[in-house]
């Protein structure tokens, strides 16, 4: 998956192949206003409030408590992003919006859209990060605050719910398991597909206080508190348990060191029950000395920037888990998301 510049027509699309286009200025000047357009419109409640709906801007501004003058520039450009219809002076949502926006839609992405402004914020730090080699290590004391973490839990969560649903499709169990162990998934959306899917499984997820707080909410909204339960506590340090038989460890280590990643697997192997899946769900990371794919190369570093850490490449993951005792270790590639599932048994004798 790349991000780039698109031609809307016959003469934009000769000029982009004879290279007579700025396109890195284009593509940063473009793509900061789109996100920057995007969140606005979630937060002022433009897509909310056009849900099932046409209206006028005046209309619109009477209601969100916003300028006439303001909210009818911010509906032509969300228009020229493709977002919003626009027919006679009247907004509606576009099919784009209507899936991935709009107030009740079950695919809706609006958390994860909220969750960007926390990631505007983060990225102030990178030009200090890159001279100083130090991220900004968002995960220790203090560094978010209380709301900062709920948006960037249920900004996860949103994140998760494509995924999750392939991924328990795709990892297949010898007998039906009982005992799951979520490390590191804060907002329990992972433990809970795994539950949908066994309707004799029960999940712990294991993570910070701040974290195991907001998702002991989303957990609860979702119907599945009975079944999914948080123990705070620090993967690094913290005692696990035993008899698991599925351990996962989704978007956990990118946030872990080296050496901090091969307890967390020592800790892992400990836990597993005989025959037991242990998962590990990472952003897509072929090892190349050519050219990285952009989720190659945005994960690394933006992990480097949010936690010190990086995205691990595959088969340093694969080598891991061997080292660790893990047997039959295999890679799955998701179709949902660029991303990849490690997995391993633990061994039986």
């Amino acid at each position: 998956m790349r991000v780039g510049v698109v031609a809307d027509n016959l003469v934009e699309s000769l000029a982009l192949t004879a290279g007579a286009v700025p396109e890195p200025v284009v593509l940063g000047a473009w793509g900061l206003f789109a996100s920057r357009l995007l969140l606005a419109g979630a937060k002022l409640g433009v897509f909310d409030a056009l849900t099932d709906r046409t209206a006028d801007a005046a209309t619109l501004a009477k209601e969100l408590g916003l300028s006439v003058e303001g909210l009818e520039r911010l509906l032509r450009a969300l228009n020229g992003l493709g977002y919003l219809k626009r027919s006679r002076g009247r907004y509606s949502l576009s099919a784009l919006s209507k899936k991935w926006l709009a107030r009740g839609s079950k695919s809706s992405m609006k958390d994860a859209l909220l969750f960007l402004e926390e990631l505007w914020s983060w990225t102030s730090h990178l030009e200090a990060g890159v001279r100083t080699g130090r991220g900004i290590r968002l995960h220790d004391d203090g560094v978010l605050s209380p709301e900062s973490w709920g948006r960037y839990l249920r900004g996860l969560a949103t994140f998760a719910a494509p995924a999750g649903k392939e991924i328990v499709r795709r990892i297949k169990f010898a007998r039906p398991p009982a005992k799951l162990l979520d490390v590191g998934g804060g907002h329990g959306m992972y433990s809970v597909e795994f539950c949908r899917r066994h309707p004799g499984l029960k999940a712990e997820v294991l993570d910070l206080p701040e974290a195991a707080a907001h998702g002991r909410k989303i957990v609860e909204e979702a119907g599945f508190d009975a079944r999914v339960t948080f123990r705070p506590g620090d993967m690094r340090t913290d005692e696990w348990g035993t008899g698991y038989d599925a351990i996962l460890l989704f978007n956990v280590l990118h946030n872990a060191t080296e050496a901090e990643a091969k307890v967390v697997l020592r800790k892992a192997r400990a836990a597993i029950a005989p025959g037991g899946v242990l998962a590990i769900q990472e952003s897509e990371y072929k090892q190349t000395e050519g050219d990285l794919s952009f989720t190659a190369g945005f994960g690394e570093l933006f992990f480097f920037l949010v936690s010190g850490a990086q995205t691990w490449p595959e088969p340093t993951l694969r080598a891991w888990l061997v080292e660790a005792g893990f047997e039959r270790v295999r890679t799955q590639r998701l179709w949902l998301a660029p991303a990849v599932v490690v997995s391993g048994l633990g061994p039986k004798g």
